[in-house]
């Protein structure tokens, strides 16, 4: 029988196909799919929540355009396959190309501002002939600071990587996570909430946040779909 952490995944995948269909569950219905009710205890399952039986799994892949027995074996750890039938963008969006074949960052312009002038303030102090006593703070408050923005741009690499190679139905490959270990760890929470919200986003792209709450996870489907229709957008 799953467990509950099993069960939450499935419905994070399951909430994720829906969203990404634009379907609402009253649709996912109509298609074919489970009861709005149920299809809800799906995607939030508690505590108490009994495992989709056999039949709804069925009516899971109907609804979901999943090809047969997706549904199955997803509730057992594994990934959903989608029909032949969708439509190219959905097959090509869903594909998974080399997450490292690109030459290109987008940064926020803050961040070279800062990069610019801590940089400009390390080379001043580096610069000084017999640096004096007085300026080794100095010294080390710029070197901290430069140390702050290369992290930032470390952390906007890790995302670009993980967006291209992670989100819903897909898995890392074990090279992906081991490099990009350090920005998936939850021990290191950050007190600013912008960067922990995009510590967040990148273990969710990595599959190791699925207990998000519904408008929180919507909010990162959302932004992982219009990440892939940049990228499909730039291939063609």
């Amino acid at each position: 029988m799953p467990s509950h952490r099993e069960l939450v995944r499935f419905g994070a995948v399951v909430a994720a196909r829906r969203s990404w269909l634009g379907l609402t569950r009253d649709q996912v219905h109509a298609a074919g799919g489970p009861a709005d009710t149920t299809l809800a205890r799906i995607e939030n399952p508690t505590s108490t929540t009994a495992p989709p039986r056999a039949r709804t799994l069925r009516r899971l892949d109907e609804g979901l355009r999943w090809s047969p027995g997706s549904a199955a074996r997803t509730l057992a750890g594994g990934e959903p396959d989608p029909l032949d039938v969708e439509s190219t963008e959905d097959s090509e969006l869903s594909a998974a190309p080399n997450p490292l074949n690109f030459s290109k960052l987008e940064i926020s312009v803050e961040l070279v501002r800062g990069l610019l002038t801590t940089a400009d303030a390390v080379y001043d102090v580096l610069t000084r002939r017999d640096l004096p006593e007085a300026w080794m703070p100095v010294a080390e408050k710029a070197a901290d600071e430069l140390a702050s923005i290369i992290r930032k741009l470390s952390a906007a690499y890790a995302t670009e990587v993980l967006e291209r190679a992670g989100g819903p139905g897909r898995v890392l490959t074990p090279a992906v996570e081991m490099a990009y270990r350090e920005h998936l760890s939850s021990s290191a929470q950050s007190a600013d909430p912008e960067i922990a919200e995009e510590q967040l986003y990148r273990r969710w792209l990595a599959g190791k946040e699925q207990d998000l709450d519904e408008v929180t996870r919507e909010a990162f489907v959302r932004r992982w779909q219009a990440k892939q229709r940049v990228l499909q957008a730039r291939k063609s």
